[in-house]
């Protein structure tokens, strides 16, 4: 969960900055206490490069590539080889570990990309270097030996400093996990009042005239108009059972076929939004057909998401003079006609 931190600029550059500081300040305790042959600072600028490297390295998680960790192992012991032979013998034993501090940094690095055997493998074999150097020039005590945990508390702030970090990316994730819930339900709440109100809209357009008679109008209901409410009880099972595959045009062609004498199902299994290529061509082939038709049975059945047929549409002219008519429709939108 931390590499998406790692992956920041802002995480990079933060810890890049760190490591420069506390270059700055072992690169004046080097400047004073090293010898001031060029060589000297070949260690030095060889830390930098590493860490800096460790830092920027790409890839494409947290972790460094595998053949890395023994190059880097090998380099770093070099290096503090190379600053412990440009150190003076006439130096405060007290600052022996200081050769130790650039290794640290790279220690924690590989620590934070979750190299941790690997980060405390490169300060083990480091401090033994320092320490055997120590003990030729010095005499060993404890108080010595306790300068070693400074490194080793470093290092183990660069796991706490990885924990929080991964403290912190979980909690994160876990409120964008939340968000994008709250915002999904939120979504489907205003859809389902948006398809709510259509629903409403719609029933209040097709049965209006239709209850406003029956509720204010005294006189008997006629034949004509009995006929024209069950128009109207058509055209809202239409729009019930076909929901997705009606439009005006087709409820309106639908409308004049009944009143014709043709009988016309819509029937939608699919279920949802007809592609916009395929509700054209059932739109032009159902309007076709339903013009033309002056009697019989129209049915139009939209099928389930992966049938290869998307909608078909059949003329039974009920009778065996009339031959059935048929009108395929592809989910891409071709229209085969047989």
């Amino acid at each position: 969960m931390s590499s998406a931190y790692y992956s920041t600029g802002f995480f990079r550059v933060s810890l890049a900055l760190y490591m420069g500081c506390v270059l700055v300040e072992f690169l004046l305790w080097y400047n004073s206490a090293a010898l001031t042959e060029p060589y000297a600072w070949v260690p030095l600028l060889a830390s930098i490069g590493w860490g800096f490297l460790l830092v920027f390295f790409p890839s494409r998680n947290l972790q460094l590539p595998p053949f890395m960790i023994p190059l880097i192992l090998l380099v770093s012991l070099g290096t503090v080889q190379m600053m412990l032979a440009a150190l003076p013998h006439n130096i405060n034993p007290r600052n022996i570990t200081l050769p130790l501090m650039v290794i640290v940094l790279i220690s924690s690095v590989l620590v934070v990309r979750n190299h941790i055997t690997a980060g405390w493998a490169v300060l083990f074999f480091s401090s033994l270097l320092v320490l055997k150097w120590h003990l030729v020039l010095f005499v060993p005590t404890i108080h010595i030996a306790a300068l070693f945990l400074v490194p080793c508390m470093i290092v183990f702030a660069a796991h706490l400093f990885k924990y929080q970090i991964e403290q912190a990316s979980h909690r994160a994730r876990q409120a964008r996990i939340l968000l994008q819930n709250a915002e999904l339900r939120q979504a489907a709440e205003v859809g389902a009042r948006d398809v709510a109100a259509q629903r409403v809209y719609e029933v209040r357009t097709l049965t209006e005239d239709m209850l406003h008679r029956i509720a204010y109008n005294p006189e008997p209901v006629t034949a004509e108009e009995i006929k024209q409410f069950r128009f109207t009880e058509a055209q809202l099972r239409d729009t019930i059972r076909g929901r997705y595959v009606v439009n005006q045009k087709i409820l309106d062609a639908a409308l004049e076929a009944r009143r014709r004498g043709a009988k016309v199902d819509i029937l939608d299994e699919r279920g949802e939004q007809l592609p916009v290529s395929v509700m054209r061509a059932v739109t032009t082939a159902a309007v076709d057909m339903l013009e033309d038709a002056s009697g019989g049975t129209i049915t139009i059945r939209a099928f389930p998401v992966g049938d290869p047929i998307a909608v078909m549409l059949v003329h039974d002219g009920n009778s065996e003079d009339d031959e059935p008519s048929a009108v395929e429709i592809s989910p891409t939108g071709e229209i085969d006609r047989f």
